[in-house]
């Protein structure tokens, strides 16, 4: 990376001798290893009216079951809680988006004032956004639960515009403001945070 400006006046036949060096990223990761065990018998397989696709059904739910699971702890994964139950097996395992974002350390927070989401809210967060961050929209996502993105929905299709008529027509919400929704449906929407509001 470049980190600061590289250009400056230049005198004819004079080397200022500032030079730039880029910088490195160290990313360090701190993995977890997750395990899942099925246990089907011989016997299941005979009285399965399936018989041996039993087993590729039961499998197919298997691995269902783990990108579900896999999404809950991403987000939700918290290595505080006592494991006495499935779920908290699960969550214990690591810490999720939650937990290593509610401090919001690092994060630009707008506090909404408990009202729902709408388009002028969505502006509202994406003028907060450092510069940086805006140069290219194609990157970024507006990341939010499916209640989040029905109330987008019907407070942008409450409005006379070609953008709303197309999503009364589809039922899809589309680009915000240029920007990506990705609808996460196991994102909880009693989150709360810790950080100081912008």
């Amino acid at each position: 990376n470049i980190t600061t400006n590289v250009l400056e006046k230049a005198t004819e036949n004079t080397d200022s001798g500032n030079t730039r060096r880029p910088t490195d990223t160290a990313l360090t990761y701190n993995t977890v290893k997750l395990r899942a065990a099925l246990d089907y018998s011989g016997e299941w397989t005979e009285d399965n009216i399936e018989s041996e696709g039993g087993v590729s059904t039961v499998l197919n739910a298997f691995s269902d079951a783990i990108a579900n699971d896999h999404e809950v702890l991403c987000i939700s994964g918290d290595s505080s809680v006592v494991a006495t139950t499935d779920y908290a097996r699960l969550v214990k395992a690591n810490d999720g988006f939650h937990v290593l974002t509610a401090s919001g350390t690092g994060a630009v927070i707008l506090n909404a004032a408990a009202k729902r989401p709408s388009y002028q809210l969505m502006s509202d967060m994406l003028k907060l956004m450092p510069t940086k961050y805006k140069r290219d929209l194609s990157k970024l996502r507006w990341i939010m639960s499916w209640g989040t993105a029905m109330s987008l929905v019907d407070e942008i299709a409450g409005r006379v515009t070609e953008y709303s008529e197309s999503i009364k027509k589809s039922g899809v919400l589309g680009n915000i403001l240029n920007i990506q929704t990705l609808i996460v449906p196991y994102l909880p929407e009693d989150l709360t945070l810790t950080g100081t509001s912008g």
